[in-house]
């Protein structure tokens, strides 16, 4: 499997060799690049880091199917993520507020978690049948692992 991802990433770089295409990318100064190697390296986020790495990769004159290919992500991901970065530069890249999923536990939900889990400490499914009971929905094992989680850092910090 490996000699043929090979064999196909070979064709796929002389491909676009032979194939000359316009490259949709601009050049870097010395502090944007260093700056994003910085982020790609060292940023919060591995949205952020992949948005980084994006942008070097486009930056080294890459065509889109190498960074495709590389990356592992869609061309119309990395085409969106090149005009953020040429847009807003390296703080397009980030994400911003109130961008992504919302969360399925508000602050008055954790009230009545803290409340169950405080009175069923040995028994966490328990707890979390009694929260989904008296909730009315359902929220997954990996959710409230999650929001425990969350809340034990705000009660040790």
């Amino acid at each position: 499997m490996w000699d043929t991802l090979c064999l196909f990433y070979l064709f796929i770089l002389f491909f676009n060799f032979v194939v000359i295409g316009r490259v949709n990318t601009r050049e870097l100064s010395v502090w944007e690049r260093s700056a994003i190697e910085a982020g790609f390296k060292s940023g919060e986020s591995d949205c952020f880091r992949m948005c980084c790495w994006t942008i070097l990769l486009k930056s080294d004159r890459r065509s889109f199917r190498d960074s495709c290919l590389i990356t592992g992500m869609s061309r119309v991901r990395v085409n969106n993520r090149v005009k953020r970065f040429s847009k807003d530069g390296i703080l397009g890249l980030q994400t911003k507020p109130g961008q992504g999923c919302k969360s399925l536990l508000d602050s008055e939900d954790k009230a009545d978690l803290q409340a169950a889990v405080k009175f069923h400490r040995q028994r966490l499914r328990t707890a979390k049948a009694e929260w989904e009971a008296s909730r009315g929905q359902s929220a997954s094992e990996i959710a409230m692992c999650r929001f425990l989680k969350v809340l034990t850092e705000d009660i040790n910090a």
